[in-house]
């Protein structure tokens, strides 16, 4: 990545992440905004960017404590990527559903999200985005998936479902072999964030397992896989990567 390109790249990332891969991603991007954990959340995902906010065109929707609390972090990425900040007071709380207000995978033509536990401000920038919120009974969307090439990828049946009626192409990756502890298994949403060309990891994609498919997928459309750090993949929450928008 030139010089150029790489300043006006930039990344909301969990404060939690490995050190190296919080190094690397800085070397890499203009500007890394590391998220500190929201209280109100579990521990374990409390500083996972795919459960703390969604961005939806130039709106960046957040809850207000969230948003209050870490104002001049939000304020700044807010100017960086050119984004009105939409506050939500959406009920929040450690236990599914009160978790998943802004987990919600945004594509260039939908919004997957489960619309019963899905912020109602997220909604309302979806619909005056133009997008079409898709109701999928997985509270966790954004960080169940990778959305790459028109192509959405996940284990998760009602995502995959959900789009293929949509008419978005899938493909199915094997559930596991992702860590998020201390539960079974993390995403591959959370493992992972795409932007023009390139999938940034936390780990390295397993070459067994089932995971043959999607890196046939990648090597045909010739995008490349950019691991943030070593061993296996874990879920931090994924890597909203978008550009500067503001100069």
């Amino acid at each position: 990545m030139d010089t150029e390109k790489r300043a006006e790249l930039g990344a909301f990332c969990s404060r939690e992440a490995p050190p190296s891969a919080k190094k690397r991603l800085s070397e890499l991007c203009g500007r890394v905004f590391l998220l500190p954990p929201d209280d109100s959340l579990s521990e374990p995902v409390a500083a996972h960017p795919d459960m703390l906010l969604t961005v939806i065109g130039e709106n960046l929707i957040c809850h207000r404590d969230y948003f209050e609390k870490n104002s001049a972090l939000m304020e700044e990425a807010c100017a960086f990527f050119g984004c009105a900040p939409i506050l939500s007071e959406s009920k929040r709380a450690p236990t599914y559903p009160h978790d998943v207000a802004f987990n919600a995978l945004v594509t260039d033509k939908f919004v997957f999200c489960n619309t019963s536990h899905t912020a109602r401000e997220v909604l309302m920038c979806a619909e005056n985005a133009g997008l079409r919120v898709v109701h999928v009974n997985q509270g966790y969307a954004a960080c169940s998936c990778i959305y790459a090439e028109g192509t959405l990828i996940s284990a998760d049946m009602s995502l995959l479902c959900a789009a293929e009626k949509n008419g978005v192409r899938t493909l199915k990756v094997p559930p596991g072999n992702i860590t998020l502890a201390p539960y079974d298994t993390g995403f591959i949403g959370g493992a992972s964030g795409f932007f023009d060309g390139t999938l940034y990891t936390f780990g390295n994609i397993p070459r067994a397992d089932g995971f043959e498919p999607l890196l046939d997928f990648l090597d045909a459309r010739k995008i490349k896989i950019l691991p943030l750090c070593e061993g296996g993949l874990s879920d931090f929450g994924g890597i909203k990567l978008a550009a500067r928008k503001n100069k």
